[in-house]
């Protein structure tokens, strides 16, 4: 799943901002997703805010899903 997609599973990029390009709205998304889990809000998807969008984005076993 490519960053940008992620960053709308989470709520923080609008679907028609996906154009496979980085530019303001992701990396401003980006820096959004970062400030919200306390990581240095650079808006540079590294690989400790890729590695936490990946937890953040990732299906939830179906028993999870029940119990939330």
């Amino acid at each position: 799943m490519d960053v940008q997609r992620m960053l709308v599973a989470v709520g923080l990029l609008d679907l028609t901002a996906v154009s496979g390009r980085w530019d303001r709205a992701t990396a401003d998304a980006v820096a959004d997703f970062q400030r919200i889990n306390e990581l240095p809000a650079d808006g540079v998807a590294g690989s400790r805010t890729v590695d936490l969008l990946l937890t953040r984005t990732a299906p939830r076993p179906a028993a999870l899903r029940l119990a939330a």
